[in-house]
């Protein structure tokens, strides 16, 4: 079953996506959700979107256990079962790391953080979520909160690794293989 949370989608578009699932024969569902953005709509903008924040409504709007949850970028060439599969040892996302913690560009996080500044700085473009837990920790209304009160230079991003720092399970990083810039954080923070 795929959600697809946006606010723009068309039913061309809809009808693309089903075609092309259709060519792999197995079976399908598509469902298309559009986020309330009233809770983001003052927030910055990627790219002129708000949709970096859906990640963050989906935590509180998917009626199921957990889900995964993929940037729209995101080209999947691995087996993705073990996502839906992996032990989250009683936290409330997985996501793959990115940088050491004293290394992240994202300094304002690090700034935040203080003397808790350890530990990894984690890519949200791949998220495994235990809705329950989520619920439970308010994960969704912390983080708007972070964003709200400190902005986010790293929109989401940002809140999620303020919010659940040391309470994110390392996923394999096979899962999410940044291909830009990002293997450059010295030069990048530069």
């Amino acid at each position: 079953m795929f959600h697809l949370f946006s606010e723009d989608l068309q039913q061309n578009d809809l009808q693309r996506l089903e075609q092309t699932l259709e060519q792999t024969n197995k079976p399908f569902r598509l469902l298309q959700t559009k986020p309330n953005v009233s809770r983001v709509k003052d927030f910055p903008k990627l790219s002129g979107s708000l949709a970096s924040y859906f990640r963050l409504l989906a935590l509180e709007t998917m009626q199921v256990e957990r889900f995964v949850y993929f940037d729209i970028d995101t080209i999947c060439r691995v087996n993705l079962r073990p996502l839906f599969e992996i032990d989250l040892d009683g936290c409330p996302i997985g996501l793959v790391p990115e940088a050491p913690m004293a290394l992240t560009a994202d300094v304002r996080v690090r700034e935040h953080l203080g003397t808790r500044a350890t530990g990894t700085y984690f890519n949200a473009g791949v998220l495994v979520a235990d809705v329950r837990t989520c619920s439970t920790e308010r994960v969704t209304s912390l983080c708007l909160r972070y964003i709200a009160e400190h902005g986010a230079d790293y929109w989401d991003q940002s809140a999620i690794n303020f919010v659940l720092h040391d309470k994110i399970k390392p996923l394999d990083k096979k899962f999410n293989s940044v291909t830009n810039v990002r293997t450059n954080w010295p030069s990048l923070r530069k």
